[in-house]
């Protein structure tokens, strides 16, 4: 069970977000522009199937529009031949093939897709190296729903769920520099006045600027860093804000 002065600190900070969040929605930005570019960089060959005549079966599509990617057919198993514009040859096994994201290990699933459900075609006609791995090529397919198109994995794949990598975040810090930001009568009630993940230090100097928030009381300032050799810098310091009400 929380002490009374925890939970008193708790629910003020509560209360100090909701304000935030009411009050200032429109003017933060969190999130910066989120990186739409595919993991294996921007493809050679992209076909948006909307602007074509739609044909009912993927075999079509592929043999019709897709120019990087031949189409061959042995022992009733699809095959997709990636064109190897670098060295201006073709490859002799399967590109990596993607719906949606997820590696698809048989030419025949992605055929059997009905192409009205595939929104974009991505091809990429050179070598992919991941790490150690290399690969010939990649065909690329995204649907209008992101639900794989109804494929159903095989039970030998192993599927994950991990975060990856979290969007940036621009941390909202208002300015008062003016005398009408300085008289504004929107509340400020922000705990964590500033945090800065990067700061530059020219021979031992550096200069940020930060305004407190209309919340008296003792804040801590903490400098956590690396030098040149290496070494950590760490650094600790507190000022006080007084209630200017009383």
């Amino acid at each position: 069970m929380l002490s009374r002065n925890i939970a008193g600190t708790l629910t003020t900070r509560s209360i100090a977000m909701q304000v935030q969040d009411i009050f200032t929605e429109s003017e933060r930005s969190l999130f910066t522009e989120v990186d739409s570019l595919p993991f294996f960089g921007k493809p050679d060959e992209t076909y948006y199937l909307d602007d074509f005549t739609r044909f009912p079966v993927m075999e079509e599509v592929m043999r019709e529009y897709v120019k990087g990617v031949w189409v061959r057919k042995r022992k009733n198993e699809f095959v997709f031949i990636v064109l190897d514009h670098i060295n201006k040859s073709v490859f002799n096994e399967n590109p990596l093939i993607l719906l949606d994201g997820v590696p698809v290990f048989r030419v025949n699933d992605i055929m059997n897709v009905n192409p009205l459900k595939i929104k974009r075609i991505d091809v990429l006609t050179r070598q992919l190296y991941l790490g150690k791995i290399s690969l010939p090529g990649v065909v690329s397919f995204r649907t209008y729903s992101q639900d794989l198109a109804g494929i159903t994995l095989d039970r030998k794949n192993f599927v994950l769920d991990y975060e990856g990598l979290q969007a940036a975040r621009t941390f909202f810090a208002p300015v008062y520099d003016s005398e009408r930001q300085r008289s504004t009568r929107v509340p400020d009630q922000r705990s964590t006045l500033l945090w800065m993940p990067t700061v530059t230090i020219a021979d031992g100097q550096a200069s940020v600027t930060a305004y407190t928030s209309d919340l008296p009381g003792t804040f801590e300032i903490q400098l956590h860093g690396i030098s040149d050799d290496g070494e950590t810098i760490t650094g600790q310091h507190t000022f006080t804000v007084s209630n200017f009400n009383n």
